[in-house]
């Protein structure tokens, strides 16, 4: 199996079983005592102030401003506001949401129909250079909300992080500019412990898909389906609206193996969606569920957004995925190859959409990933003067590189560090060759890991005494 991609359900040993009290995957004892000797600890946790300094060096301008004032080095001042502020913000995370469907080789097979016609209207603009801050959901759900790379720590599994505040995370910045923070998510808040996590992290209130989802709704493993839980968390969002403005996240759950959903029954047919699909793809049953729930899942979430547009036309919408998985058939013939590109293995989607929202505002960039977007939300709608933290530049400003713990790109080139692999950053119908010894970017890597190491061993910087030192004056 490719290291990249997450194993399905069945693919899942027998040792492990789903236990409804949990709402994990359970181990036996033994197993689980195997995996964690097996399992390699960061680096990053094994050194002492002083050797994590030295790794630290290539993002710190300053290591006494550092040692003073952990988050000093990271402070921004906004510019001014490029948008009117908008009473609502809908930052929706797609499980699985990656950018291969919109590359021109693939566009026939209209797997991102709906996200098309999103993209398509005058005020929305995507990037299709994206890179995720996690090659899985966990580690990119927490780094987008805590605003430092989770780099596979598990912040969200650490009973420490579930009792003081991170000043650089999201919904905290956002509420300092006046929002109210709402956490949905389709599965049950068990999931990754987020119903310790996200209340630390910021979030007024958090809701799970089981919670408030009628009754007996469908689910799969992961969560409701869904357009069901879309539809719900629109239904409440819209009755319990008030004049403050609400910061809305939502993370879904449907576009993930075993894809068993009854996908006809929610409109997918293949002659419709996809009628110039190889024969070879229309004959796989077990490759055509998984396209369908590929659609399926564009489809409710753009439902929302476009549900939402009605109804609150000044909001400011982002729409990226998690990470990205094996979406495109390449052992069916939709192309003249069987291996995919890199970029089709490890770039995410990315959009966002505002009334005012001009292509000017993202200053030409062609790259980004998840940990440019909220420096981006600030600078578009603060006002100028107002001083935020972010270890990534927004998009307003040029951006010539991007890194994460697992892969790094810059205009025209995309390489990933676990295997040393690098590739030409280009759409290709035929596949490009792949190089080794042109990694780049692995001192400010191995800083990134360094600062959420430095975290996990200060826990003390999350006390209430901690955090007033280490947010200083802001």
């Amino acid at each position: 199996m490719n290291h990249r991609q997450k194993p399905e359900w069945d693919e899942v040993p027998p040792i492990v079983k789903n236990d409804m009290f949990m709402g994990k995957a359970a181990i036996d004892d033994l197993v689980a005592f195997e995996l964690a000797c097996k399992r390699e600890v960061s680096d990053a946790l094994k050194h002492t102030d002083d050797e994590a300094l030295e790794v630290l060096r290539p993002v710190l301008p300053s290591e006494k401003l550092f040692r003073e004032n952990l988050w000093a080095p990271f402070q921004h001042s906004a510019r001014g506001a490029r948008i009117s502020k908008p009473r609502h913000i809908f930052f929706l995370l797609a499980e699985s949401h990656g950018q291969a469907p919109f590359d021109a080789p693939y566009e026939y097979l209209n797997l991102m129909a709906a996200s098309r016609r999103y993209r398509s209207q005058a005020h929305t603009l995507a990037m299709d250079n994206f890179l995720p801050a996690g090659m899985i959901s966990q580690p990119s759900l927490v780094s987008l909300l805590a605003g430092i790379y989770d780099a596979d720590m598990e912040l969200n599994e650490n009973t420490m992080f579930w009792h003081g505040n991170i000043p650089i995370s999201l919904p905290l910045q956002l509420k300092r500019l006046g929002y109210r923070a709402e956490f949905w998510y389709g599965g049950g808040l068990n999931w990754g412990s987020l119903e310790h996590f996200v209340p630390a992290i910021g979030f007024d209130a958090w809701h799970g898909g089981p919670d408030f989802c009628p009754q007996g709704s469908p689910k799969t493993w992961l969560g409701v389906y869904d357009h069901i839980f879309l539809e719900q968390a629109a239904r409440l969002i819209k009755q319990d609206d008030d004049e403050q403005p609400v910061f809305h996240f939502l993370y879904t759950t449907s576009n993930h193996g075993p894809y068993n959903m009854p996908y006809k029954e929610y409109g997918f047919a293949a002659e419709k969606v996809m009628p110039d699909a190889p024969k070879t793809l229309l004959k796989n049953h077990k490759m055509m569920k998984q396209m369908a729930g590929i659609w399926y899942a564009d489809q409710a979430l753009i439902q929302f957004v476009e549900d939402m547009q009605t109804v609150y036309p000044d909001s400011l919408f982002v729409v990226t995925g998690d990470h990205t998985t094996g979406l495109i058939p390449f052992q069916c013939g939709v192309v003249d190859r069987t291996e995919p590109n890199l970029r089709e293995q490890v770039l995410t989607s990315f959009s966002m959409s505002h009334p005012e929202l001009t292509a000017d505002m993202l200053s030409g960039n062609t790259i980004g990933g998840h940990m440019n977007i909220m420096p981006t939300l600030i600078e578009l709608i603060a006002p100028a003067g107002f001083d935020y933290y972010s270890i990534a530049e927004p998009l307003t400003e040029p951006v010539d590189h991007v890194v994460t713990p697992y892969c790094w790109m810059t205009e025209d080139w995309i390489g990933d560090y676990r295997d040393g692999l690098s590739q030409q950053l280009a759409v290709s119908e035929e596949l490009l060759p792949f190089e080794r010894g042109k990694e780049r970017f692995r001192d400010e890597r191995d800083a990134w890991c360094e600062l959420t190491g430095w975290l996990v061993r200060h826990p003390e910087l999350l006390d209430d005494a901690g955090r007033e030192k280490s947010i200083g004056r802001l």
